[in-house]
C-alpha cells in the first residue's frame, strides 16, 4: 500500500496539539499524508478521504511508521477520541478513515476557482478559510480550538485572535511495587474470599506462594491480590490432590499415615 511520497504543508498551529494528541501525531501525519480526496461535509468544510475510502489495517500504519502494532492501535484510538479522525467500520472486521477538517488540497481547490485574489471554500462563499493543512477536530465541535483560531494563509492577512490554552490531562500516578513483606500471611479479607469461593488448603497454598516469591523476587502492588491469584490459578497445583492431614473414616490417624508412607515408597 506505499504511496510516492508528496509534500504537504503543516500549520504551526498543529504545536498546540500536543497535550491531546501527544505521540499520536505521527500517525495523524500518517492519515494526512494518505488522504487523497477531500469531500465536501455539508457545512463548509471537508473530510479527507484516506486512500480512497479503502480499508486500512493498523498493522500497514504501524509497518510504515516502524513501530509495535499496540502502539499504533493505541494512537489510532486516542486520535478517534479526541475528533481527529473517523473509523468507518467495513466488512470482515476491516476499517476505513477519513481525517475531519481536511485542508490537504485546499491549495489545489482555490486554483480550481481561479485566482479572484479572495479565499473561495467550496459551499461557503466566505473568505474565513483556514490555511493548508491545519489542526483538525470535529466539524460538529462548536468550541473547539482550531475553529476559534485564524487563517495563517500568506494570500490573505486576517486579524489573529488569542487561541486559548489547553491544560494536559493528569495522569493517574500508578502505586508502587513492593517486595514481599516479612510478616505477610493470610489475610482475613483473603480468608473469606476463599470461603465464598470454596478454595481451601489455605496454609500450603500460602507456604508455596511465600517460596515462589522469594525464590524468583516477586514484586506486586496489591500482595493481598497476588496470593487471590495463586490460589485461583492453582499455583501450588493442590487441585485434585488428597489431603495428607485427611484419613479414612474406617481408619485411625496412625493407620492413614502408614498407609501413606508405603504408598510412597
Amino acid at each position: 500500500m506505499n504511496m510516492e511520497p508528496i509534500l504537504f504543508v503543516v500549520s504551526r498551529g498543529l504545536l498546540e496539539h500536543k497535550p491531546r494528541m501527544g505521540a499520536a501525531v505521527w500517525e495523524y501525519l500518517w492519515f494526512i499524508d494518505k488522504v487523497t480526496k477531500d469531500e465536501p461535509d455539508g457545512n463548509g468544510k471537508f473530510n479527507g478521504l484516506v486512500l480512497g475510502g479503502a480499508p486500512v489495517s493498523a498493522a500497514t500504519i504501524a509497518n510504515d511508521l516502524h513501530e509495535h502494532l499496540n502502539t499504533a492501535k493505541a494512537n489510532i484510538k486516542l486520535l478517534e477520541a479526541e475528533g481527529y479522525i473517523v473509523r468507518q467500520r467495513r466488512p470482515n472486521n476491516r476499517c476505513s478513515y477519513v481525517v475531519t477538517n481536511s485542508k490537504k488540497w485546499l491549495l489545489s481547490r482555490r486554483s480550481f476557482k481561479g485566482d479572484t485574489g479572495t479565499e473561495n471554500c467550496a459551499s461557503t462563499g466566505t473568505g474565513n478559510c483556514t490555511g493548508p493543512v491545519q489542526k483538525t477536530v470535529p466539524v460538529w465541535t462548536e468550541n473547539c480550538t482550531s475553529n476559534k483560531e485564524e487563517n495563517r494563509d500568506t494570500t490573505v492577512k486576517q486579524h489573529k485572535r488569542p487561541s486559548p490554552s489547553v491544560s494536559p490531562v493528569p495522569r493517574k500516578t500508578k502505586s508502587p511495587k513492593t517486595r514481599l513483606p516479612d510478616d505477610f500471611g493470610i489475610s482475613e479479607s483473603v480468608r473469606k474470599w476463599a470461603r465464598e469461593k470454596g478454595h481451601a488448603r489455605l496454609e500450603e497454598r500460602l507456604e508455596h506462594f511465600i517460596g515462589y516469591a522469594k525464590a524468583n523476587g516477586a514484586m506486586y502492588v496489591d500482595w493481598d491480590q497476588a496470593f487471590q491469584n495463586a490460589i485461583r490459578g492453582d499455583w501450588a497445583k493442590l487441585n485434585g490432590r488428597p489431603n495428607p492431614n485427611t484419613y479414612h473414616e474406617s481408619e485411625t490417624r496412625a493407620e492413614t499415615k502408614e498407609r501413606e508412607k508405603r504408598r510412597v515408597m
